[in-house]
């Protein structure tokens, strides 16, 4: 889901798995690489609009304004297209050194809401000249992640980035590697997402409440969006590849910012996503699905006036060889 931190997933006490349930680890030797294609797309679907305590006339006239201000949700959602080469570097006891190239940009570069702001207030860069590297270590335990850049401006970005921002980039984030190969095995994990670029992005849509001196979201510190996921192995298909299953859940979340006589309350009423992961029997990625649906909830007041939105961010994303092999 975007914009979600990368999975902690629970991890069996040694031996605890049986012995024929071999652990998914990555096999391809240094030199092999793959080349996937990705189509993301986010949409922003605006609901439940609610107007109160202005008068019949004022109540009206401000419902029209905010729907004619939502109207830039429709900006907010939006599709990328982009290529993604992952190489295998060097392959020792001590671990397995990957690369990852992108073109078309970087894994949400541009997106509302999956940006990444850095100290700076800059975004996730997004340039051809970007790589990626990371080591995989014994397990399945990842290593830190580091972008380098032959361009000195880009590189410099890229410094600001933290740790956690570096680790969602990585195509690695939410890969199995580890996982017992046991068909109908469950794993649970859990990640968080930060709701502060969603709600921002919702709240730059409706200008119309800029005169109600709603308490500022900018250096808020909303808590982050706890996430429950579920990881199923389902075995092989024809070809040898493995097939792992994900579904995650959340529960609600609810925030209340005060500035006077003023307030915004701010709720995630429900989450869902669910992905399917194909990979190679070498261990490298074949193709990807997922599907998630986030609704979010926005409270304004100002003395007795009221607005009351609903805003439901549905995304997609979908990895498949390059050249549909």
């Amino acid at each position: 889901m975007p914009g979600a931190g990368a999975t902690r997933w629970a991890v069996p006490a040694p031996g605890a798995a049986a012995a024929s349930d071999a652990a998914f680890s990555l096999k391809a030797p240094a030199g092999t690489s793959v080349t996937l294609s990705q189509l993301s797309s986010t949409v922003y679907e605006l609901s439940g609009l609610e107007v109160s305590g202005l008068g019949n006339a004022g109540n009206a006239a401000l419902e029209q304004e905010l729907r004619s201000g939502f109207r830039a949700l429709d900006a907010l959602g939006q599709s990328q297209s982009r290529t993604l080469q992952l190489s295998v570097l060097s392959q020792t006891p001590a671990g397995t050194e990957l690369s990852a190239r992108w073109s078309g940009g970087l894994p949400g570069a541009g997106k509302p809401d999956d940006a990444r702001p850095t100290d700076a207030g800059t975004d996730t860069p997004a340039a051809p000249d970007l790589r990626l590297s990371q080591l995989l270590l014994p397990g399945g335990v990842r290593g830190p992640v580091q972008l380098s850049s032959t361009n000195p401006a880009m590189a410099a970005r890229t410094q600001l980035l933290g740790s956690a921002e570096l680790e969602q980039l990585s195509p690695l984030a939410e890969a199995p590697y580890g996982a017992a190969l046991s068909a109908g095995g469950r794993t649970a994990g859990a990640s968080e997402q930060a709701l502060l670029p969603l709600f921002s992005a919702v709240l730059n849509a409706a200008p119309a409440l800029n005169d109600w001196a709603l308490p500022a979201l900018s250096g808020a510190a909303l808590p982050p969006l706890d996430i429950r996921r579920e990881r199923v192995y389902q075995g092989q298909n024809s070809r040898g590849d493995h097939l792992f299953q994900t579904q995650s859940r959340a529960q609600p979340w609810r925030q209340t910012l005060q500035s006077g006589s003023s307030s915004l309350t701010l709720e995630v009423l429900d989450m869902a996503q669910m992905s399917q992961a194909v990979y190679r029997a070498d261990g490298l990625p074949h193709s990807a699905f997922e599907f998630s649906t986030l609704q979010l909830q926005i409270t304004a007041r100002s003395g007795a006036a009221q607005a009351r939105f609903t805003v439901q961010v549905r995304s997609t994303s979908a990895l498949r060889p390059a050249g549909g092999a």
